[in-house]
């Protein structure tokens, strides 16, 4: 029985939730505080109707969502023609996690939504008796079915086919392509394949083929035809044939413009080798002078003591001086020769 008050269905669902508050404890710490938590949800269910934009009249289903941190108690749906004054109320039906509710109407009607959680909070509300929302209804149909059609080889080349699309607010009624070989006297009608809104039909292609289309819908409106017995459509096999290839013109291939020609870069002269004849004579000969200005030194030196020996202090001294510049004479002897051996090694190991 669906408690008349707020107040009524906390009553009623009292018991129940101490029933659960036991049961949690005896599950375990976690489970109770999951249960207290939820105890403490204060908010009412959040309610979202998605009406159809204008439904056909007959049976309408409104989809209904509702949410809440509790479990969902209770739904009622309220709806009413347009323009009347008393409300009828339904319960949806659950579906997952959302709520339907149907209804038999011809006419537009308004509606509006209540709900409660286990926790007695509600009413969560979308409309109201005084605000409510209102759906309108699609209009009676009476256009004919709108018709289109699209036309292939098939891979074997021996047979048309045919791609339909019938369109209409209501459903397809008896769909037909009437067609001849062309020079033929006698219409052949073929009843179309296919369901909703998509049909299909294949035709002989061993000669041109005259046909044309009709449709009726289930509200009787109609015929509708696309093509006519005066002015058919015409297939030709010729015609929807893919090119062979030697028929298919060559691409036409954009001018390229060659860029004026780069001379090559010169090529680099020849290095010498590290190891060149004339760098082993710069370094013999340098090791060659090392060597003798070095045995001159010393010769040098040893006479300049005997003179020193053999003579006066006075005799000495003009001695010394004449010594003194043999032997910074072969100094810079030594030094050439030193700077000649250098740069000997130095041609040997450095690549230029």
């Amino acid at each position: 029985m669906v408690p008349a008050t707020a107040s009524a269905l906390r009553r009623s669902r009292r018991p129940r939730a101490f029933a659960a508050l036991a049961a949690a404890a005896l599950a375990g710490p976690a489970a109770l505080e999951a249960r207290i938590a939820q105890a403490a949800d204060k908010e009412v269910p959040i309610i979202t109707p998605s009406p159809p934009p204008k439904p056909a009249p007959g049976r309408v289903r409104i989809p209904i969502s509702v949410y809440d941190e509790s479990k969902i108690f209770a739904v009622w749906f309220h709806w009413r023609p347009a323009g009347t004054r008393e409300y009828r109320q339904i319960e949806p039906i659950r579906r997952g996690a959302l709520y339907l509710a149907e209804l038999e109407t011809q006419e537009p009607f308004e509606f509006w939504v209540e709900a409660y959680d286990v926790e007695g909070n509600g009413p969560g509300l979308a409309g109201s008796a005084a605000q409510p929302l209102r759906v309108e209804l699609r209009g009676p149909d009476t256009q004919p079915p709108a018709i289109s059609h699209r036309a292939t080889l098939s891979d074997s080349g021996d047979e048309f086919e045919l791609k339909i699309r019938i369109e209409d607010e209501s459903a397809v009624f008896a769909p037909a392509l009437t067609w001849r070989a062309q020079g033929d006297a006698a219409w052949q009608r073929l009843e179309l394949s296919g369901s909703g809104h998509d049909f299909e039909a294949v035709l002989p292609a061993a000669r041109d083929v005259e046909f044309w289309l009709e449709a009726y819908d289930e509200k009787g409106n109609g015929p509708s035809t696309e093509g006519s017995d005066a002015h058919p459509f015409v297939l030709r096999a010729k015609d929807l044939a893919p090119p062979a290839l030697a028929d298919l013109a060559p691409e036409a291939k954009p001018a390229v413009e060659v860029p004026p020609a780069v001379p090559a870069p010169a090529p680099r002269p020849a290095v010498p080798s590290l190891r060149a004849p004339w760098s082993y004579v710069a370094m013999g000969a340098g090791a060659a002078a090392a060597i003798a200005a070095g045995a001159f030194y010393l010769r040098a030196r040893g006479a300049a003591e005997q003179w020193r020996t053999a003579t006066t202090d006075a005799g000495w001294r003009d001695g010394r001086e004449g010594t003194d510049s043999a032997l910074w004479g072969v100094r810079g002897s030594l030094v050439g020769s030193a700077l000649l051996l250098g740069g000997g090694g130095l041609l040997y190991f450095r690549e230029f």
